[in-house]
């Protein structure tokens, strides 16, 4: 994934192969944001920011679930690139990659990462979580099954200020932002 931000080019690439302090590796990264785990990643992802003829780079792993890094798990923005990766969220600064903040957001894995007004409503596996713009968990909610349908279609959504999430099972669930449950 590659975009233009300001005067910025960001590529976000998975390095799924990256091995902590080897000579192996296929990138070398200025900063690097692991998690502290003795298993193998399944989110590991490059980020480099060219602005001018100044690169800056860093690499993140998460535990967790499969990230995929898309226009649905990225937002760059006010000089901060936001980012979903295995069950955390990562907020880094631009251009340099310092990480502002990290949150474990979810028990297994965040698909997508929404802004809201000043904050974030975050799509993940098992819980539906409203974070604030400086990282902290506002509120959460989980279901009887995991936040995903079967086809893979519909399964959620934000509309009109409402979150309509669907379950395995097609069970539908709403919130408004401040976390009540509508029925």
């Amino acid at each position: 994934m590659t975009t233009k931000y300001k005067n910025f080019v960001i590529s976000i690439f998975s390095d799924s192969a990256y091995s902590l302090d080897s000579s192996d590796n296929l990138y070398n990264y200025d900063k690097k944001y692991f998690d502290e785990s003795d298993y193998i990643f399944p989110s590991i992802y490059g980020i480099r920011v060219v602005r001018d003829e100044e690169e800056f780079s860093a690499i993140i792993g998460s535990a967790g679930g499969a990230t995929a890094a898309s226009n649905k798990s990225v937002i760059v923005e006010n000089d901060k690139l936001f980012m979903c990766c295995g069950d955390s969220v990562y907020c880094l600064s631009l251009p340099d990659l310092n990480l502002n903040w990290k949150t474990k957001v979810d028990t297994i894995t965040c698909f997508e990462l929404f802004k809201i007004d000043n904050f974030f409503i975050v799509h993940g596996e098992l819980e539906i979580t409203r974070l604030s713009i400086e990282g902290e968990i506002e509120w959460q909610h989980s279901g009887r099954d995991i936040f995903v349908t079967q086809n893979g279609e519909n399964d959620f959504e934000i509309k009109n200020g409402i979150i309509i999430a669907k379950d395995w099972d097609n069970n539908e669930y709403k919130f408004d932002f401040k976390g009540n449950v509508i029925n």
